[in-house]
């Protein structure tokens, strides 16, 4: 045997105190294992020759298991010490009964989070069981209810100790109390259940670790008394089989053998039945524990049998609490159960024959993932093949007669979409619109409700001439400026603007928005305070009210959404005779409001609740102490992305039956009386002159800044109806919360309209159903026919992968390189990029993308990335808009690519990509990606040049719903090619250049020719032999073997014997359980294997590989598997 020097941790999988200390180790040099656990016999095959300098015990196997003078010695000391120990126990550890009553407060205090309900519930236990269960939620640092002992276990100086978050998995003696717990930890791979420490152990006084005798909730069914790893598994097994079940940590249960027989003295069984774990047969450490106990408990008398279902195979079989169908289980006499095991020394070399290979598998499995991943197309992994959505067909109308067709619709429908194509002059006849045209109400002039609003994200810069003559209802800004773009815009803060503000309270407003207050911006909660509200309704100082007052008069009208009249209160609008045309609906008919929620926020909300109403404040305690360990970071997020709504609501408890919300509501109302100066003396500021108001009113700033530190966020209200289940969605990220609400003031200005013409080349009729609340048939849906426009061109450069917002440096040099690149071929071209990584000149995704006619002179437009918006934006858009939140999880798919050219070798057909496991989620957010791209396209206006040729390069890997013509960067420019790429162009001209010349192709001639080293030529054998094979260039030198060497001896078996065996004998077990290739490496010993091994076929050799990986390897070595194919676990 090989040893490579130092020490290899053992664990809990030590061959001498089978898992009791978890410091076990093994001496790579000697292989000798070093173990402190103080045991009382030595184990079979083993012999003590010592101790080291820590105080291990040292062990060696052997057949002499006679005891040393020297293990005598160590036995003396070891009982003195654990009479020491019991006695400390002893002095500090709470007795049983006062361990019950602490547990069960903390049971009733803390709660059990939705999360963790719902872990027990996928177990299969009912709420009945889970409540009976005394499981209750643990986050770190959690301050403790009055009363709690301070040697309670999981304790220290009045908070819970503990660094990470997860659920009580308690222990039951056999009287039903309460006497420790283990914490389930959230998201651990390993070590996931750990027991309570504090100031004490969860020790017993007995100096034991509690074992917990679990009872089915619906009665006892079957008799006996069964045994079972754990303390959660029990449980839940006895629910599932009807039966008392006693668990213990590791299986150990001839470590609490006081409490065991005390247990088994009070039940009488007359059978016990133990149930093994799946793989325990492969793991001899596991078995010992098993024949110990069985020893134990028969020596008490007591008959013991052993249920087996064929467990052999760890991830393969399920567990007890796991099994299905019982009636599967047979029952085996331990001596039975015994024989199923194999040899440990078979066992050991057969796993150090599969880990030695560990290594060379994660090499090769790491090199073919990149090879793979390079260009981001092929994955072999089984994935679904989606196709495009189907459309539906619009009522067309012939080019020209657009005003027809609407007047025509208006008479007999309410909502109206036209998605005629971009560039078809929607906009442009939009501004010809007129209320006479359209035959609004007329005796509604004297209600001042005769109107046309073209709506509008950008009202302040009208794309068409025919809108530039119509009134502008404008919003409150503190200034305005021309940008790069020629577009007015809000000047920035510290910027110089060109045009006045309009409005002295802005700062006030934006303030009061962001605390959530309704009606934050009407003129009875802001204007009639202000200072200068007589000058601004005269139209003589910033003059926003008298603009307003007047654009509302006149008949045709450009307003944002945010500025449209309201449709109740004081200030409601008659929209009954009025028509609303919404330019790109799409992005601008919105259903959503946003409020964020800090530290902060929550502490000032804790600390009102607490001093005003402390009856809601105990009651919603629970929840507030959880979601503030989030948004503290106590609990750290599980991704850069943060929690999403659903993450977030498994970590929060259930709202109290008995809240009552409109009580909690009442006692969070705002006091508004903080934005009228002169309240406080019984007189409002509104009744004051204006020269008196002007003195006691404060500036835009301090009254903002006071709104900031003074006044209540109005958050709670709306997350708790989410959490009740209401419509919403929640995110929480880098220590904010956003939550998400419905906002139906569009959508009620829309039904109060006379009529509604919807324009958007790239909307969705179901889509825009669901937010109106109406059945799609109620949207009369028309399009203009199709003329003859530009020739375009659609090139899509695939393999620089996805190109979203964001991105690692190498694939910003790429994709630059190829837009470099296609700007020299293309001087008259244009590019969209996201604003995060615009140049001078670029045009913006979201902003400049849609809507503008900009780019209508390039003849080539270049999109810099696939234009997805932010998921979780989008989740709670859709949240609100189909009534439900998406399903959880994410789907692999492949989308085929419509192509216009012979496939590029080396790519394939189709793009792969991870979707939401949500069908109507995933299809929502594809739709939105190519509006945004069509939307893009659109901006060259080609249905208006008829005759020219038009190019469109799409930079991403991103299946269109449109032909293209595919390439590769590398195609365009070389500049773009990725490290892998730029090696392997390398070698091939390296490679090239040596045959030209006549020089021995060699890895380092290569290597000197491309300047790499020749570790990384080495990587690429196969393409290099590939390359020369058909010149019969000589072999590479010190390439590695391609089988390993048969020694030239006759081995001992015989080759005709290995012959059969590698032909015969292996293909016919390779599907079997692993363990029946052990009795081959007792038979012929390792090195005898290792030829019959070598002499399989690769697929027999897979087979095996495939049942010993997940058999033999440790959780960590099959994560670095996983990780070694970009498999995250």
């Amino acid at each position: 045997m090989t040893f490579r020097g130092g020490f290899r941790s053992l664990k809990r999988n030590c061959p001498i105190c089978a898992g009791v200390r978890s410091d076990c180790r093994e001496n790579r040099d000697n292989g000798l294992i070093h173990c402190r656990a103080p045991i009382a016999t030595l184990p079979s095959g083993w012999r003590f020759v010592g101790e080291d300098k820590c105080g291990f015990g040292m062990y060696t196997q052997s057949t002499d298991n006679t005891d040393t003078q020297a293990w005598q010695e160590r036995r003396q000391r070891q009982e003195q010490q654990r009479q020491r120990e019991l006695e400390e126990l002893a002095r500090g550890a709470l007795p049983s009964a006062e361990r019950d009553t602490a547990i069960r407060k903390l049971h009733s205090y803390l709660g059990l989070g939705n999360r963790h309900r719902q872990n027990l519930r996928d177990r299969g236990l009912t709420d009945a069981a889970i409540d009976a269960g005394g499981f209750f939620t643990i986050y770190p640092d959690q301050e403790l209810p009055y009363g709690i002992p301070a040697n309670l276990p999981g304790v220290t100086r009045g908070k819970l100790a503990t660094k990470v978050s997860g659920f009580a998995c308690p222990a039951f003696d056999v009287h039903g109390r309460l006497i420790g717990w283990q914490l389930r930890v959230d998201d651990a791979t390993d070590n996931k259940y750990r027991w309570a420490k504090g100031w004490k152990s969860s020790h017993l006084p007995n100096g034991e670790l509690p074992i917990t005798i679990c009872r089915p909730v619906e009665g006892i069914k079957r008799p006996g008394v069964a045994l079972a790893e754990g303390l959660l598994k029990p449980y839940v097994a006895a629910q599932k089989l009807g039966q008392i079940v006693i668990g213990a940590a590791g299986a150990n249960f001839a470590g609490s053998p006081q409490q065991l027989r005390e247990s088994l003295e009070v039940l009488k069984p007359e059978i016990i039945t133990l149930y093994p774990d799946a793989g325990a047969v492969l793991n001899h450490h596991v078995m010992s524990q098993y024949q110990r106990t069985v020893k134990l408990i028969a020596g008490w008398g007591y008959s013991v049998q052993v249920a087996w279902w064929g467990q052999t195979i760890k991830l393969e079989s399920p567990d007890i609490d796991e099994l299905d169908d019982l009636g599967a289980i047979a029952y085996l006499k331990p001596a039975e159960f015994w024989q199923l095991a194999p040899s440990p020394r078979a066992a050991r070399n057969f796993r150090e024959m599969v880990t030695g290979w560990l290594p060379r598998i994660k090499q090769r499995l790491e090199a073919s993932r990149k090879r793979l991943s390079a260009w981001g197309f092929g994955k072999t992994r089984e994935t679904k093949l989606t196709q495009k959505s189907p459309k539906i067909e619009a009522t067309e109308y012939a080019a020209g007669f657009r005003l027809d067709a609407w007047k025509k619709a208006a008479q007999e429908y309410k909502f109206i979409w036209d998605d005629s194509g971009t560039g078809s002059g929607k906009s442009f006849d939009a501004g010809r619109v007129t209320p006479e045209l359209l035959e609004c109400d007329s005796e509604a002039l004297l209600r001042s409700a005769d109107r046309v609003f073209y709506v509008t994200s950008d009202p302040r810069n009208p794309t068409t001439d025919t809108l530039a003559d119509w009134g502008l209802l404008n919003g409150r800004h503190q200034g305005l400026v021309t940008d790069s773009h020629g577009k007015i815009r809000r000047s920035k803060p510290g910027e110089s603007y060109t045009i006045q503000p309009n409005c002295y309270r802005v700062d006030t407003i934006s303030s009061l928005r962001e605390a959530g207050i309704e009606g934050a911006d009407s003129s009875e909660l802001i204007c009639q305070t202000c200072p200068f509200y007589e000058a601004c309704k005269g139209g003589h100082v910033f003059g926003y009210l008298n603009a307003r007052m007047n654009a509302l008069k006149l008949p045709r009208v450009r307003s944002h959404p945010a500025s449209l009249p309201v449709t109740a209160g004081e200030n409601a609008f008659d929209y009954s005779g009025s028509v609303l045309i919404w330019e790109e609906w799409n992005t601008i008919l919105k259903n959503t409001r946003q409020i964020t929620v800090t530290e902060r926020d929550l502490e000032k909300l804790m600390l009102q609740l607490a001093t005003t109403a402390p009856t809601h404040f105990f009651l919603l305690s629970p929840l507030l102490t959880a979601l503030r360990q989030l948004i503290a970071g106590v609990i750290k997020q599980p991704n850069r992305f943060g929690w999403n709504h659903h993450a977030l609501l498994r970590q929060l408890p259930e709202l109290p039956a008995d809240i009552d919300l409109e009580a909690i509501a009442s006692v969070l109302e705002p006091d508004l009386e903080i934005l009228d100066p002169t309240a406080e003396y019984g007189l409002s500021a509104a009744e004051l002159p204006a020269g008196w108001r002007k003195k006691f009113t404060e500036s835009d700033e301090a009254t903002a800044e006071k709104i900031r530190t003074t006044l209540l966020k109005q958050w709670l209200m709306p997350f708790l109806r989410v959490l009740r289940g209401e419509k919403g969605y929640f995110t929480l990220s880098y220590g904010v919360l956003t939550i998400t609400t419905p906002d139906n003031r569009l959508v009620d200005i829309a039904h109060a309209a006379k009529c509604n013409i919807f324009l958007d080349a790239t909307g969705h009729r179901e889509e825009l159903a669901l937010l109106l609340g109406i059945k799609p048939e109620e949207i009369y849906h028309i399009k203009q026919q199709q003329l003859p426009g530009a020739q375009v061109k659609r090139v899509q450069v695939a393999g620089l992968g996805r190109l979203g917002q964001h991105r690692g440096k190498e694939q910003q040099r790429r994709s630059q390189a190829t837009v470099s690149e296609l700007l020299k071929r293309h001087p008259n071209a244009g590019v969209i990029r996201f604003k995060r990584l615009a140049l001078e000149g670029d045009y913006r995704w979201f902003i400049e993308s849609r809507g503008v006619n900009d780019a209508q002179t390039l003849d080539t437009l270049i999109l810099d990335g696939i234009p997805c918006e932010n998921l979780e934006y989008l989740a709670a858009e859709f949240a609100c808009i189909y009534g439900r939140v998406p399903v959880e999880g994410t789907s692999h798919v492949k989308t085929p690519v419509q192509l216009t050219n012979p496939l590029p070798e080396g790519i394939e057909a189709y793009f792969e990509s991870s979707v939401s496991a949500d069908p109507d989620f995933a299809e929502f957010v594809r739709r939105r990606i190519l509006a945004n791209i069509h939307q893009a396209e659109g901006r060259l206006r080609a249905t208006r040049r008829q005759g020219e040729q038009l190019t469109v390069y799409i930079l991403g890997d991103f299946a269109l719903d449109v032909p293209v013509e595919l390439v590769r960067a590398t195609d365009i420019t070389l500049e773009a090619a990725s490290k892998t790429e730029r090696l392997e162009l390398a070698i091939r001209s390296a490679v090239e250049q040596l045959k030209a010349t006549g020089q021995k192709v060699t890895q380092q001639a290569i290597a000197n020719l491309a300047g790499y080293t020749r570790g990384h030529i080495s990587r690429f054998q196969k393409l290099i032999v590939l390359l020369i094979s058909d010149s019969k260039s000589e072999a590479i030198d010190n390439a590695p073997a391609r089988s390993a060497t048969i020694p030239k001896s006759p081995p001992d078996p015989p080759p005709d014997e290995i012959e059969w065996l590698s032909s015969e004998y292996l293909p016919l077990i390779a599907d079997s359980p692993y363990v029946e290739l052990l009795s081959l490496v007792d038979a012929y010993g390792k090195g005898g294997f290792n030829l019959i091994w070598n002499g399989a076929t690769a697929e027999v050799q897979v087979k095996i590989l495939s049942q010993a990986i997940l058999s033999l390897l440790s959780g960590d070595e099959l994560r670095q598997l996983a990780r070694s194919v970009g498999v995250k676990l």
